[in-house]
């Protein structure tokens, strides 16, 4: 029971750690300005202790890419931190490596597994945990980086240098997996650990069993001897694969944090959009080219091919699934914040996650320089198609709409006075295409409302006309995105969008 009291100890406070520990930006701190921050000297003890109590054995209870016998660099650490979570990055030294192999365009390719200790510590409690990241790159990311550490360029707690592949965090203590992230050009698109729900799982035990992996021992000659690892079905299917742990609500985290404790939840990973293939996880990026695909990139927030949005010359109905108990509700003046914050909780990703910003936005439409007319001066299709891809890789994304001519509001695009989430697309009953969004615009209380399906942006390829909410007459022009708003005066017309996907 003491034992079992530890591990949940440990998980318990490591998805905390790592759901905070800034997995996919820049440091926002330099370490030194850090209070508590980790030291070498306290990564270095922290890492003996752990290790005397657990010895790292081989032979019949082999733990599958945790070495035999590693040194950490500790002369070599980078150190990073964000929040209250202070990292540090340690290269390894093993006379034992790894190597991947993957099915690509039919063929097996072979990528050489980059490894690296890392140590994390909550500054405001001291408490700490540590990981073996086994960093698997996709081949056209290893061939582009090839006679660079790899291990180097993907730095926990900081940049990822345009990393593409799947990380795995390993226990080097027991040799169990504490958390698997897959990536696309430097942004993480899915992530599970115990915590997950069993559906984030299996998705994610899919992509990793598409991997075989292999040991590698140098030989006297300066060659090589690969030896494959009869543990890789059960390690994926038993006790080494993200181990089910339960823990009760109640309690408070000040208390031992065993069974019964709770401190918080691990990374939460978005809902797959419907029609997404269980089966086939695989996506391109920019390091795979001439239609290959990458290892390991499956999942949510992965971008698609430039021609996977349509089906039969149509896009693809899509509509992202959306807690409508977390709908923050509405606040003077803030509706670009609530609408960052609604694209982060479908993604279930932390308050850092990038989700494109204002040097990424694209227009639809602008106002005359008298401001007395709104004329489309962007691309439609290359927008539309924008949109597609990103909901298509289960990403939702932020919009800017234009009310009222000449609002006096001070955006960057002034024709933008409003803020919405677009989660999904389709066609309705007369083959129209259309947009789902969420409106910012709503009380808390009006949480259903402001999520109603009924909110939707249509697609206009002919100039039309009417006369509409207090008796005035609109005109909607070829190309663009327009419809209703939850005020009784005004109408939506699309005005930009902020994309984030390559």
């Amino acid at each position: 029971m003491k034992k079992k009291n530890l591990f949940l100890k440990f998980v318990t406070f490591a998805a905390v750690l790592m759901a905070a520990s800034c997995d996919d930006g820049l440091a926002d701190l330099p370490v030194g300005q850090v209070k508590n921050a980790l030291t070498v000297d306290e990564a270095e003890a922290y890492f003996e202790q752990t290790m005397m109590q657990v010895p790292v054995t081989r032979g019949t209870e082999t733990k599958l890419l945790v070495p035999n016998d590693f040194t950490p660099e500790w002369s070599q650490g980078v150190s990073t931190s964000y929040g209250n979570v202070s990292c540090l990055n340690v290269p390894i030294n093993s006379f034992v490596s790894y190597k991947a192999s993957y099915k690509q365009n039919g063929d097996d390719e072979v990528v050489k597994i980059a490894q690296k200790l890392i140590v994390i510590k909550n500054t405001d409690t001291g408490e700490k945990a540590q990981f073996l990241v086994s960093i698997i790159p996709c081949y056209g990311y290893a061939a582009e980086h090839r006679g660079e550490d790899i291990a180097e360029l993907f730095v926990q707690g900081g940049s990822k240098n345009g990393f593409s592949g799947i990380a795995l965090y390993i226990v080097p203590e027991t040799g169990v997996v504490f958390q698997v992230s897959t990536y696309i050009n430097g942004r993480r698109t899915a992530s599970a650990n115990c915590y997950s729900d069993a559906a984030t799982k299996a998705r994610l035990t899919k992509a990793a069993k598409r991997l075989k992996f292999y040991e590698v021992v140098p030989t006297r000659a300066g060659g090589e001897d690969i030896f494959g690892n009869p543990m890789l079905g059960d390690w994926f299917d038993g006790s080494y694969w993200l181990p089910e742990i339960t823990v009760t609500p109640g309690g408070n985290s000040s208390a031992d944090h065993g069974e019964g404790e709770w401190i918080g939840n691990g990374t939460t990973d978005p809902i797959d959009p419907p029609n997404t293939n269980h089966d086939d996880l695989d996506d391109n990026c920019s390091h795979c080219h001439d239609g290959e695909q990458c290892v390991g990139s499956g999942g949510v927030g992965t971008a698609s091919s430039d021609d996977g949005n349509q089906q039969n010359g149509k896009y693809k109905t899509i509509k992202l699934k959306y807690d409508v108990s977390l709908y923050p509700g509405y606040k003077s003046g803030q509706c670009k914040n609530i609408a960052d914050e609604i694209t982060r909780q479908i993604l279930g990703v932390s308050d850092d996650y990038y989700i494109g910003n204002v040097t990424n936005r694209i227009d639809l439409c602008l106002e005359d320089n008298e401001h007395k007319t709104l004329n489309v001066v962007g691309d439609p299709q290359e927008i539309i198609d924008i949109i597609a891809k990103h909901l298509e890789a289960g990403c939702p994304i932020v919009a800017g709409v234009n009310h009222t001519l000449d609002s006096g509001i001070k955006n960057k695009n002034k024709t933008t006075d409003h803020f919405i989430v677009i989660y999904g697309m389709g066609y309705d009953e007369n083959d129209r295409l259309y947009f789902n969004y969420i409106e910012t615009g709503r009380y808390k209380e009006q949480a259903n409302l402001a999520c109603d399906d009924s909110w939707r942006l249509y697609y206009y390829t002919d100039t039309v006309t009417f006369k509409g909410k207090g008796d005035k007459s609109y005109t909607i022009l070829p190309g663009m995105i327009f419809g209703d708003s939850y005020s009784k005066r005004k109408y939506y017309y699309l005005s930009e969008i902020r994309p984030y996907l390559k």
